[in-house]
């Protein structure tokens, strides 16, 4: 027999989950806008501004699981993944063609929309001595990724330096696949723990962001209804 549909609130809840993201999404940036019009209508603007706390703490979420998922996704890669000389020039061919593309694409859009140029009436604070130094100072890719490359194990995580993490994600992915190596040549197999460990924490961590990004829209709807609320 067929379960019975649920009704009212939870059928409700249900149809909303089962919405595409983007559709969730679009629809919160529309009610905020009528929230923050019905705020400014009624001389509230200013108590609008309390719907971005929902939007800081899902931000602060996201930005927290951000490094621990990159870390262990490409571990957990590494480790699964048979890489052949074929099959490692594909690869290296695919990322340099995605990361050209992406660099390619921000250009374009940067010198087309020009970020900062309408914002007539908007009060910018005065540069610092360091900052008009550093844009003086001629970009060097050199010294930026020295920069870049982690002092500890830990530091990358806290800055959000994702080329660090990524950097140690790539130094000990391979590390574990020699071990793995040299283990299985031996007759050992303490290397699963550590297998089996990445894995299980990939598993977690994607669980934890999923469970997040559900919160995306509202966090959108917070935004756009304070914004409009505060300033129209």
């Amino acid at each position: 027999m067929d379960e019975p549909k649920p009704s009212g609130l939870a059928g409700a809840w249900r149809a909303w989950q089962a919405t595409p993201l983007y559709v969730r999404i679009l629809i919160a940036l529309i009610l905020g806008v009528c929230a923050g019009l019905a705020f400014q209508a009624t001389g509230r603007g200013t108590q609008a501004a309390t719907l971005k706390d929902v939007s800081g703490i899902v931000l602060g979420l996201l930005k927290a699981l951000a490094t621990p998922l990159i870390f262990l996704a490409i571990m957990s890669a590494l480790l699964q993944s048979v890489i052949a000389g074929k099959t490692a020039r594909r690869m290296a061919f695919f990322l340099a063609t995605n990361t050209l593309a992406a660099i390619a694409i921000g250009l374009i859009v940067v010198n087309v929309v020009q970020p900062g140029k309408w914002g007539k009436g908007l009060e910018h604070p005065a540069a610092t001595e360091t900052e008009k130094l550093a844009e003086k100072k001629p970009y060097d890719p050199v010294e930026d990724l020295k920069q870049k490359v982690p002092s500890n194990i830990i530091k990358p995580h806290v800055d959000d330096n994702v080329i660090g993490v990524i950097l140690l994600a790539v130094v000990f992915g391979l590390a574990v696949r020699h071990v793995r190596e040299k283990q299985i040549e031996e007759g050992r197999d303490g290397y699963k723990a550590v297998e089996g460990f990445v894995y299980t924490a990939f598993e977690v961590v994607t669980v934890a962001l999923h469970a997040v990004i559900q919160l995306v829209p509202r966090a959108v709807f917070g935004v756009v209804a304070a914004v409009i609320g505060e300033k129209g």
